[in-house]
């Protein structure tokens, strides 16, 4: 299977954003560092001031709206992959017999639940019928648990299940159904997962070059670690069993 021209092209964009960023910065730091130590004999301190301003705003002028191109481009490309991930994932058929046997498989899941068994170790084993299944109707079932557990629920009304947790679910089974659907979905999967890891790798230090740029205050470290963490987060491998809560579900 062939991803879609655009899908190859923003897959290939993003394979190159690192590089391109660290160049980006680099160019940038060297400008700042070049404003900061300025020199001109001719000015006197308050004049020298002036002229460094101006330089920084030279420097601004050429380098954000670069700045701001790869970061729109970054994100443009990750939503591109997030929407042919969306069109590829196999869905729940909308006629009556397919429909029937996709409650059939969620009642089997419902049983291996009640003897005790996660959704992680369901979904470990799952086939591709019962994860559409899953898919379906763990939220509500989720939402279902999460009030036995806090059974006066939110205050301002309907209870919901934990954002975290039922996403987890959904990525857990995602990542399942890539395994035993193979094809297109399973290439969208490896797409959009490498795109979410760029993105979340590039905004803390394409925040940092602007602050930077600006003069404000910003910390280059800090932004390297949530560069480093944020894109392990980003493509960290979510499943329904983490946790307290999860393991009761």
């Amino acid at each position: 299977m062939t991803a879609p021209t655009n899908v190859t092209q923003a897959r290939d964009r993003l394979a190159t954003a690192r590089q391109r960023l660290k160049d980006l910065r680099a160019e940038a730091s060297t400008a700042i560092r070049e404003v900061a130590t300025h020199k001109d004999h001719d000015l006197t301190a308050e004049g020298l001031e002036k002229r460094r301003v101006e330089l920084r705003s030279q420097a601004r002028a050429k380098f954000e709206p670069r700045i701001d191109q790869l970061q729109a481009q970054i994100r443009s490309d990750a939503e591109t992959a997030e929407q042919w991930l969306e069109r590829s994932r196999p869905q729940l058929g909308d006629d009556a017999g397919q429909l029937i046997r996709a409650q059939i498989k969620w009642d089997q899941v419902r049983t291996q639940l009640d003897a005790g068994a996660t959704l992680r170790q369901v979904i470990a084993s799952a086939d591709a019928d019962t994860l559409l299944a899953i898919r379906e109707w763990a939220p509500s079932h989720l939402s279902s648990e999460a009030r036995k557990v806090h059974p006066k629920g939110l205050a301002a009304g309907e209870f919901e299940a934990p954002e975290k947790l039922v996403g987890d679910t959904l990525a857990a089974v995602d990542g399942r159904l890539a395994e035993v659907a193979g094809g297109d979905f399973s290439q969208a999967m490896k797409i959009a997962k490498s795109a979410r890891e760029e993105a979340a790798y590039s905004a803390p230090l394409l925040q940092h070059a602007n602050a930077e740029l600006a003069g404000s205050p910003t910390d280059p470290v800090r932004a390297a670690i949530d560069a480093h963490y944020g894109a392990q987060f980003a493509t960290a491998e979510a499943g329904a069993g983490d946790g307290e809560q999860a393991e009761s579900l």
